[in-house]
């Protein structure tokens, strides 16, 4: 994820997020200890400030802007193996792929659940420069853009399973193949 001229990565294997400028220098590693550690990491967002997918602990964390602990959500509706987000400040968009969903969180609180798109393993949610989301629908192999609202505008069906997407500045959309 970038913001800036801050990046900032999960890196799964080692429980951590590390933080870079855009120049590629090493600016930080942080990695939390007991309640607050990371258990696996997937995905990274600025909202304005970082907040991280934890896939083990089916939760998300919002960070500081310096890369503090600040909380963690707790949504009545839990979350069932977070992949990945995308943010916007004070928004932020995430694949909750078990449970075949979109949540939008604003200003921290799960707002919108999006089950009525016929997704199978949402693995990555981006929005675009319009306020779409930017699907990656894993198990119907396809991608899929929605209205902020949850209507389905298009969708493109692929030769393969799509894991994470990016879009660059100019709408450009990259799908690399998912796992599997």
């Amino acid at each position: 994820a970038s913001s800036g001229n801050q990046l900032a990565g999960a890196d799964s294997g080692n429980a951590r997020l590390t933080g870079w400028t855009t120049e590629g220098k090493w600016v930080q590693s942080v990695k939390f200890e007991g309640e607050r550690a990371f258990a696996f990491p997937v995905g990274v967002a600025f909202a304005p400030t970082p907040v991280v997918s934890d896939q083990r602990k089916n939760r998300l964390v919002f960070l500081t802007a310096d890369f503090s602990f600040d909380s963690v959500t707790s949504p009545n509706e839990p979350y069932r193996v977070p992949m990945g987000i995308a943010g916007r400040v004070g928004k932020v968009a995430m694949a909750d792929s078990e449970n075949q969903a979109i949540r939008i969180l604003q200003d921290e609180v799960l707002s919108a659940s999006m089950s009525n798109l016929g997704l199978q393993n949402p693995g990555d949610v981006k929005w675009t420069d319009d306020g779409r989301l930017l699907i990656s629908d894993w198990g119907n192999q396809r991608i899929v853009l929605a209205s902020a609202e949850g209507t389905l505008v298009s969708e493109r069906k692929l030769e393969f399973s799509p894991g994470q997407i990016s879009l660059d500045a100019a709408g450009n959309v990259y799908v690399p193949n998912g796992p599997g």
